[in-house]
C-alpha cells in the first residue's frame, strides 16, 4: 500500500553544534601556529589551566556535534509503526511494531512496573514534546519515548481506535 504517513525529527540546533566545533578547532590552530613560530615565548606565557582544558573543549563540542547528527524517522506503513535511527548516511531500523499492539501513548512519564525496556527514540527535545508509548510485544510491555507531531499523534491513535487514517 505504500506509506501512509513520515517525519523527520532532529536536533533543533545544529548550527550551534557546528559552530561550537569549528570555533574551538580554531582556537587549538592558532594556538599550534603559535607554538610552532616563537615556542620559547610560548612557553614562557602559557596557562597551563587554559591550554588545558583546550583539548575537553574540543572533546566536549566533537560529543554534541556527533549527537547532533542523529535524527530519527517515524513511518507508518500500513499498520506499522516503523522507528528509523539516522546518523549521517547510516540508517538502522530501531523498532518495528504492529500498532494494534500499542496500550497508550500520553505525556504522562510515572513509572509503571513490570516495564521490560524502555527506549528513548528523541533528540535533545524539550521535555514537553516528549510522548511515551507502551505496547505490548510477545506478552510483555515494553515502552519507548519519542516527539511525534500532532498530525502522527492523531493518526497513531485513529489506529489504535480501528477507525482508518484520516488522509
Amino acid at each position: 500500500m505504500g506509506i501512509l504517513y513520515r517525519e523527520i525529527v532532529d536536533y533543533k540546533r545544529r548550527f550551534l553544534a557546528k559552530f561550537t566545533f569549528i570555533l574551538t578547532l580554531i582556537i587549538i590552530s592558532v594556538d599550534v601556529i603559535i607554538l610552532i613560530s616563537n615556542p620559547k615565548e610560548f612557553y614562557n606565557e602559557i596557562i597551563y589551566a587554559g591550554y588545558a582544558m583546550l583539548p575537553v573543549a574540543l572533546l566536549l563540542s566533537l560529543i554534541f556535534w556527533q549527537k547532533c547528527r542523529l535524527r530519527y524517522k517515524y513511518c507508518i506503513i500500513d499498520n506499522e509503526l516503523i522507528i528509523e535511527r539516522i546518523k549521517g548516511n547510516k540508517r538502522r531500523v530501531e523498532l518495528n511494531l504492529n500498532v494494534k499492539n500499542i496500550i497508550s501513548i500520553d505525556k504522562n512519564s510515572e513509572k509503571r512496573n513490570g516495564i521490560e525496556k524502555i527506549y528513548n527514540f528523541t533528540c535533545g527535545c524539550k521535555k514537553k514534546d516528549v510522548y511515551r508509548c507502551l505496547f505490548e510485544k510477545e506478552g510483555k510491555l515494553y515502552g519507548f519515548y519519542f516527539a511525534p507531531s500532532g498530525n502522527l499523534l492523531s493518526r497513531l491513535k485513529d489506529v489504535v481506535n480501528k477507525k482508518g487514517f484520516v488522509l
